[in-house]
């Protein structure tokens, strides 16, 4: 058996004591510098703001009614004609919203052929403007 004098031992607590103290705040020190980088991020999420199409002429081309409340209609959008939007019932019955022009893929999803995000006054404009001309 080794025999460790009370100085040693005193010495070895007062080491171990200090380790602990300095893992301890390397884990604080890293825990804070994961919470910064993560509201760094959450920031400059918020700070990209998306571009919306901004909506300078419309003209209806077609409209049609089908099944399920879905309406397709062809619109000229700022000089460019999309073919196949359609207006489509949101699945949580809060409203209307309008899609763009979709393919079914080999994956059985279907995936936008053309897209823009559309501030919510511009797509409920589309939508009146829709309304209005199958009411015609």
């Amino acid at each position: 058996m080794t025999y460790i004098s009370m100085e040693t031992k005193c010495k070895l607590n007062s080491l171990y004591g200090k380790y602990v103290q300095d893992v301890n705040n390397l884990l604080k020190q890293e825990e804070e510098r994961i919470k910064n980088m993560k509201s760094k991020k959450t920031q400059e999420n918020e700070q990209q703001e998306r571009s919306y199409l901004e909506l300078q002429s419309f003209e209806l081309k077609r409209v049609k009614e089908a099944k399920g409340g879905v309406v397709f209609f062809d619109a000229a959008i700022n000089g460019i004609t999309i073919y196949g939007m359609k207006i489509v019932p949101r699945k949580d019955q809060s409203g209307d919203f309008v899609a763009w022009p979709s393919t079914k893929g080999n994956d059985g999803e279907y995936h936008s052929t053309a897209f823009a995000f559309l501030r919510p006054e511009t797509e409920k404009s589309i939508m009146a403007a829709v309304q209005e001309k199958l009411d015609e």
